[in-house]
């Protein structure tokens, strides 16, 4: 179990380094393992995972505070569905949180610590609306392009169902696999500094 978490976290590490200053010379580089490194995605990713199951948490359970805000709201303001449409719309809201906005804020914030870089140029990606819309076409290559992959099916026989099912799972991996890539080269593009010609320390 550690030794597939070290493996996990080095890549992960090693990806968003070469992307920093994706050279064929820094290849090796990059995949060096830095335990500092390793270590901040970790404490990152961790504290990103307990932000999601919270945010979560709170989208599946908010009917006592719907049904307060519906028996304060006005007339004109209460659905005729009930109390159920504001825990419709408020579970939506906390799930786009944590599914997009949460790993959008948290990610420049890792990878300037993974990278070693100033966390002025991670603020900043956070005000760059070309990182957010970016981002929203990443998000829906590794979440929605997966998603409609995993429902689509072809064949009938049960061999056919299980073909079915191993290449929808590659596509699936390769859509999410991208994705991270993408990501991975965005965050490095811009905390390297490319527009002040500055560099991130990858070394």
């Amino acid at each position: 179990m550690l030794w597939w978490l070290f493996l996990f976290f080095w890549l992960q590490s090693s990806t968003l380094i070469f992307a920093a200053d994706p050279l064929g010379d820094n290849f090796t580089t990059a995949f060096r393992p830095r335990l500092q490194s390793m270590l901040w995605l970790l404490l990152g990713f961790a504290l990103m995972l307990w932000l999601f199951m919270v945010l979560t948490g709170w989208s599946e359970s908010n009917l006592q505070l719907t049904g307060y805000l519906y028996s304060k709201a006005p007339a004109w303001l209460r659905p005729t569905g009930g109390s159920l449409v504001y825990s419709n719309i408020l579970g939506h809201v906390l799930l786009d949180i944590a599914v997009f906005f949460l790993p959008g804020i948290l990610l420049p914030l890792i990878a300037a610590k993974v990278l070693y870089a100033e966390p002025q140029r991670a603020l900043r990606i956070l005000v760059n609306w070309k990182y957010w819309l970016t981002l929203f076409v990443i998000a829906h290559i590794g979440l929605w392009l997966p998603a409609v992959v995993l429902e689509w099916r072809f064949g009938n026989t049960a061999r056919m169902q299980a073909i079915s099912l191993g290449v929808r799972l590659f596509l699936a991996l390769i859509c999410g696999t991208a994705a991270w890539m993408m990501t991975a080269g965005l965050l490095g593009y811009l905390l390297r500094g490319s527009d002040t010609g500055g560099e991130a320390r990858t070394a």
